[in-house]
């Protein structure tokens, strides 16, 4: 089971913000992102939900017809699935 600890939030003008992860949370072997690594972030009633992104997620496939057209089929399929949930 992951360590628990406190972080920090800490709100910036510009661009946004940073929420500080403990040392001893980020080193616990369940933690589930690694450094540099795309994050999904979301609310979801009163909780923050950091999730891993896949990188098909992070492209609006509307303005690229053509590539979306080269995909293989399975990943079509999951990017039409994610939108139809969306």
């Amino acid at each position: 089971m992951p360590k628990a600890a406190f972080g920090r939030f800490r709100r910036y003008k510009n661009p946004g913000a940073m929420l500080y992860v403990p040392d001893r949370v980020f080193k616990d072997k369940a933690f589930p992102f690694k450094d540099g690594e795309v994050v999904k972030i979301r609310i979801d009633g009163e909780r923050v939900v950091q999730e891993k992104a896949e990188w098909w997620k992070l492209l609006e496939w509307s303005k690229l017809p053509n590539a979306f057209a080269k995909l293989p089929k399975d990943i079509r399929e999951k990017i039409e699935k994610a939108n139809a949930t969306q």
